[in-house]
């Protein structure tokens, strides 16, 4: 081999050499860096894996809360349902109500009118009563005329003499003539002061009525005078009309048999009816002390006198052959007063007692107050 190629080969094994150090050397620096890398990515991949274990343990977590608030919604949206159609069942009541409230409001405003029609009609009943309690006053000269006349010709020596304003009342132009009538039971069949006037007779209820109207009007003008009636007697006479004069000659009226009943002067005259029996009764005129003003008051009555205005007859004192009606069935039982008419009410006896115009109309204002308005 020559030096050349020697050579040659020489430097080529040179370069070989010198190549191949220096590929270690940059194979030792791949691997240095490579080495780094591998660190570096095992700490990221540590890290990562710690990041991912945080976040699985946070979403672990959240998946817990989000099924939580999703059975406490389902539970929300079940109370909300509920409450939903309980507002609604509410509402369905509430309307139900307000129509049953208005349903009840016409109810009750119809009752109440229904009340203020009876309300009126009591208190014209009252007025009735009132209006009744004396003699009216201009009203027909007859009537006039036989009110003058019995203060002049049935009063004398301080006294009234009853059976002689009946015979005025018969034998006058004021002509009110008796007529049987049935047993009182209603009102409604009182013709009144001014009816009986202008028909010129009247039943016992009609007589009566006005014979106490006429006894109020003269008591209106002279209060003192005693009232006196009469009575059947063994003998004796009882003069009827005229009052006694000096030196008369002419005839007059009187009941045989008979003599007078002073009843004092008692200020109050009240219409009582009776029964005679079962099926029948009668009305006639009592005179009191007593002023009865309420239905409560009429046993107040017992004691009083009672007289007939178609005669001006003596029928005794109330609890003796008359009395006032107590207990039950009362009002068959002969003798026994079961209504009674002052200058202001009527009172009627019933299953509830004594029951007057204004003890009615008491109940009917109690139930007005009771309807709501």
């Amino acid at each position: 081999m020559d030096k050349a190629t020697i050579a040659l080969l020489s430097l080529a094994l040179l370069a070989c050499v010198l190549g191949a150090a220096w590929l270690f050397s940059i194979n030792e620096g791949l691997a240095a860096k490579l080495d780094a890398l591998n660190r570096t990515s095992a700490q990221q991949l540590a890290q990562a894996q710690s990041d991912y274990l945080a976040l699985n343990t946070r979403y672990v977590s959240a998946q817990k809360e989000l099924s939580a608030t999703s059975e406490l919604l389902g539970t929300e949206e079940a109370k909300l349902a509920s409450t939903s159609k309980q507002l609604s069942q509410a509402e369905a009541a509430l309307n139900d109500s307000r129509q049953n409230l208005a349903g009840q409001q016409q109810k009750a405003d119809a009752l109440n009118k229904e009340l203020n029609q009876l309300e009126s009609s009591i208190n014209e009943s009252l007025a009735w009563f009132r209006d009744n309690a004396y003699m009216p006053v201009n009203y027909t000269w007859t009537a006039d005329i036989f009110m003058t006349r019995v203060m002049s010709d049935c009063t004398d020596k301080g006294s009234l003499n009853l059976a002689c304003v009946s015979h005025l009342m018969e034998n006058t132009a004021f002509a009110i003539h008796y007529r049987t009538g049935g047993l009182p039971g209603n009102v409604n069949h009182f013709k009144g002061v001014k009816g009986t006037i202008d028909e010129g007779w009247g039943d016992c209820k009609d007589y009566s009525l006005l014979f106490k109207a006429i006894l109020n009007s003269v008591r209106r003008q002279n209060a003192s005078l005693s009232i006196v009636a009469w009575q059947p007697a063994s003998s004796g006479d009882f003069r009827v009309y005229p009052k006694e004069t000096p030196g008369e000659t002419g005839p007059y009226w009187v009941y045989a048999n008979a003599k007078g009943a002073n009843m004092g002067a008692p200020q109050h005259a009240y219409v009582i009816c009776y029964s005679v029996d079962a099926a029948s009764g009668h009305c006639t005129v009592a005179l009191s002390d007593a002023d009865v003003q309420a239905s409560q008051q009429v046993p107040l009555l017992e004691g009083a006198y009672a007289f007939e205005p178609q005669s001006g007859r003596y029928l005794g004192r109330l609890g003796e052959s008359l009395s006032i009606c107590t207990g039950s069935g009362c009002k068959q039982q002969g003798g026994k007063i079961w209504l009674v008419i002052s200058d202001s009410d009527l009172y009627m006896y019933g299953d509830n007692g004594w029951q007057g115009y204004a003890d009615y109309l008491s109940r009917v204002q109690e139930a007005k107050n009771g309807i709501p308005s």
